[in-house]
């Protein structure tokens, strides 16, 4: 099955002026974790919850989004296979891929928008990957002598 099946061809995109608290709003409007960041209508970077989060509120509420964005663009064309978009994910370690037709971005691709249309198997192993557990061996188990409600 082709990408284009499957992509949404809406895409919900923040203009790069905009601040970190504006995009979380936008991002709880409309339900979704991911807003292409455009500049003069090209897109420049992506922004994710998890961006907002680990690159917004950890560095004291940057609110600038070029520094929040990531701006390595992973896109994939239109036509290409689901298994080739499953590929990328897995690779990249990445949910979401921005679908490109030539230099046009044209839709965005979810985990959750293949989920019922491919093998079982490609599924688990790509969200395997993303979620591949790393333990910091510095963290120690804390005591706690009593609960108080």
């Amino acid at each position: 099955m082709q990408i284009r099946e499957k992509m949404c061809k809406r895409i919900i995109s923040i203009d790069v002026r905009k601040s970190s608290f504006e995009a979380a709003l936008k991002m709880r409007e409309y339900d979704i974790g991911f807003l292409p960041v455009v500049e003069e209508n090209k897109v420049i970077g992506v922004l994710t919850d998890r961006d907002l989060v680990i690159r917004g509120m950890a560095n004291h509420m940057d609110s600038n989004l070029k520094n929040v964005m990531s701006k390595k663009l992973i896109t994939i064309e239109f036509d290409k296979d689901l298994t080739d978009a499953l590929r990328i994910m897995k690779e990249k370690k990445i949910k979401r891929l921005l679908i490109n037709d030539e230099k046009k971005i044209v839709g965005i691709l979810s985990l959750s928008d293949i989920l019922d249309s491919v093998k079982e198997e490609e599924i688990i192993k790509t969200i395997s990957s993303i979620y591949e557990i790393t333990r910091n061996e510095d963290i120690r188990d804390s005591e706690v002598d009593e609960f108080y409600l």
